[in-house]
């Protein structure tokens, strides 16, 4: 008889990396509504607070670089396991925090395992078991990813009403530690300790492995990348395509509690907001692999400045109703997270894509760091968050040139035609 066919474990693997995305983003998402608490009970200025976010992603962005050395050499498996532990630790910190140190300590642990364990990471994991289906897998990760925030905000919201509110955040995030442990050590394999192959290396020749980062050797090398003027206007692009989801979650409660908004109300509406960016994300590769991604990256931020425009306007309309639609506009530039890891192949090719994505998510945790401050302190210098809507709006739209014009020139193209 012949030996059963063992069954295709990467879409197992795919779900349980999800899984810890998930736990890391929506830890990440529960400092939003912190923010309040800290004003309230420590007299801390939103500017002083926001540097915390600041510390967190420009740690992330400077640990992103050796974050790549760490994922190849390493491997996946053990920047999951790095990510779980600092995600959480990170999170105790910020419930433990009675001085601006403490607070933004716990920023600069959640970005360690940012840089080490998040998007970037987990597009390598993913890829490592997907040739065929990439896009669409990635977009479904990464989408997933974003229940998190959901669920860390319902539940925090939910449990700072049965208890104060620093006993709950350090419950989530030991609870976190735990079950990230959990995970990393029942599901995630990759193929090699699976003996699989990648999905669909059947029928890609070694010299035709576009779709398989880290495995094919067609396109560009880093240092080759870098020279060329696509690559910078990428780092820009990204840059600013760090600035607008970002300023929505970090300042989305605090906006609406401004306006007397119950601090359980504004949770649960941040966690609405997620669960709409969840299906958003999810559908992205899809969008992506049938419109392509001119009409992908045009959607996302054309979608970001109509929902800025509404969130402008929102003072004058605050019923449920509006404030729903707003967030069902907002939620469809999600995507901004995902657009590195699913435009980069498409101008430099697959030869080096960890390394060069890994550089230019360097610049979209930049541009979250940058906007973090920048809005904090507009928001105070002004008393009013309609400058912070209207410059988030603005980084959008540049942010969807700089990407255009680099796909219209990808150096990738010049390979292609030789």
């Amino acid at each position: 008889m012949m030996p059963e066919e063992k069954r295709f474990y990467g879409y197992t693997a795919a779900m349980a990396s999800g899984i810890l995305l998930a736990i890391h983003v929506g830890l990440g998402s529960l400092f939003s509504i912190l923010i309040p608490n800290y004003m309230r009970e420590m007299g801390w200025t939103l500017t002083q607070i926001t540097w915390e976010s600041t510390l967190c992603t420009a740690a992330t962005a400077i640990c992103s670089v050796f974050g790549m050395r760490a994922v190849i050499k390493l491997g996946t498996r053990a920047m999951f396991f790095f990510g779980s532990v600092a995600a959480g630790a990170g999170t105790i910190l910020l419930g433990s925090a009675h001085n601006l140190i403490t607070l933004y300590l716990g920023g600069i642990v959640f970005g360690l395992g940012l840089a080490f364990a998040c998007h970037v990471c987990c597009a390598t994991f993913v890829s490592l078991w997907f040739i065929e289906k990439r896009k669409t897998i990635t977009g479904i990760v990464l989408g997933f990813s974003q229940f998190g925030g959901a669920v860390c905000l319902i539940a925090g919201g939910w449990l700072f009403e049965l208890m104060p509110w620093r006993v709950a955040t350090n419950a989530i995030g030991g609870a976190a530690i735990a079950l990230g442990i959990l995970i990393n050590l029942a599901l995630i394999r990759t193929p090699d300790k699976m003996n699989q192959k990648p999905l669909g290396w059947e029928r890609q020749g070694a010299s035709k492995a576009a779709a398989a980062p880290g495995l094919a050797q067609f396109g560009l090398s880093f240092n080759e990348a870098f020279k060329t003027g696509a690559f910078w206007l990428l780092v820009a692009g990204i840059c600013l395509a760090g600035m607008p989801m970002t300023g929505v979650k970090v300042f989305g409660p605090t906006f609406w509690q401004s306006f007397g908004m119950p601090q359980q109300v504004s949770a649960n509406y941040a966690g609405l907001l997620t669960v709409f960016c969840t299906v958003a994300m999810m559908i992205s590769g899809f969008i992506a692999d049938k419109l392509g991604l001119k009409a992908y990256i045009t959607y996302i931020f054309l979608a970001f400045a109509a929902g800025s425009a509404m969130y402008l306007y929102w003072p004058l309309h605050q019923s449920a109703a509006y404030t729903s639609l707003s967030l069902v506009v907002i939620s469809l530039a999600s995507p901004t997270g995902a657009i590195s890891s699913t435009i980069t192949p498409e101008v430099f090719g697959p030869k080096d894509f960890t390394s060069i994505n890994g550089k230019i998510m360097g610049a979209f945790y930049f541009g979250v760091a940058i906007v973090a401050v920048l809005t904090g302190a507009l928001r105070d210098m002004t008393g009013s968050f309609d400058v912070v809507w209207i410059f988030l709006g603005v980084a959008a739209i540049a942010a969807m040139i700089c990407c255009l014009i680099a796909l219209r020139i990808a150096p990738v193209k010049k390979l292609l035609n030789k």
